[in-house]
């Protein structure tokens, strides 16, 4: 049975049904791909080669199904879950602009860290020395910054119905402002819930939008739109419109 640190988040992840010799595109590459081998992982995922490489190493395929993955899971379950290596999970993110903070896996299995830590102290008296310590650290980082009014004796103010329905309808700083709470209190609930993260890159496509795909470079489409890279490429990709590079060579 998975830990909770290696539950999947978003799960399941079915790989596509490739042969080997298949050709799929991978979006981390940017390019097709012939399929080489699968890997032995709990998760066996196709990998490949690019077309125009003829020798080197074959690496996972980055379908739309890894892709989710990649945003929505931690490094500790992908490495679980598919035997990815953290330098190679690295580059993932970097390349999709993921993030500590905007990957709902990793933003829960920090708070699994932090509640096992707590958990090993919680009950225990501070020594007077180790209190001191606190208190001019706190002074000293100005924490205080961060401490919110209660509006209830003993705790925070619980969440509403109206509150709950309103979480991922947005991103979490608009949801917060919107709520008079925090952003780190939305993500924090946004992540316990499941919820998948509101980001642009998922927002529905207008036919104007759709019309540039092609057009131009990927990198100076996504620049007019106000979208990602990955987000222009998954969408020209997925209605099979080829690069504007592709068809000067031609």
């Amino acid at each position: 049975m998975p830990s909770d640190r290696t539950k999947l988040l978003a799960g399941p992840y079915r790989p596509a049904r490739l042969r080997k010799g298949a050709r799929a595109f991978c979006y981390y590459r940017d390019t097709d791909i012939a399929i080489t081998s699968w890997t032995n992982g709990r998760i066996p995922w196709p990998r490949g080669r690019a077309l125009d490489l003829i020798t080197g190493m074959p690496s996972y395929l980055v379908d739309e199904e890894m892709v989710r993955a990649i945003r929505n899971e931690s490094a500790v379950a992908l490495r679980h879950w598919f035997g990815v290596s953290s330098t190679l999970i690295v580059k993932w993110r970097a390349a999709l602009g993921v993030t500590r903070l905007n990957n709902p896996g990793t933003v829960r299995a920090n708070e699994f860290a932090v509640a096992a830590s707590t958990a090993q102290t919680r009950g225990k008296k501070l020594t007077r020395k180790q209190a001191e310590e606190r208190r001019k650290r706190a002074i000293k980082l100005n924490l205080a910054q961060y401490m919110l009014p209660c509006s209830r004796p003993g705790g925070s103010r619980p969440w509403t119905a109206k509150e709950l329905r309103g979480i991922g309808k947005a991103s979490d700083e608009e949801v917060a402002e919107k709520i008079g709470r925090t952003e780190n209190a939305v993500r924090s609930k946004r992540c316990k819930l499941g919820i998948p993260k509101h980001d642009a890159w998922v927002r529905p496509w207008a036919t104007a939008e759709v019309a540039l795909l092609g057009t131009d470079d990927d990198e100076l489409i996504a620049e007019r739109l106000g979208r990602s890279v990955q987000a222009v490429r998954l969408k020209r990709h997925k209605l099979g419109i080829s690069r504007s590079r592709d068809r000067r060579r031609r």
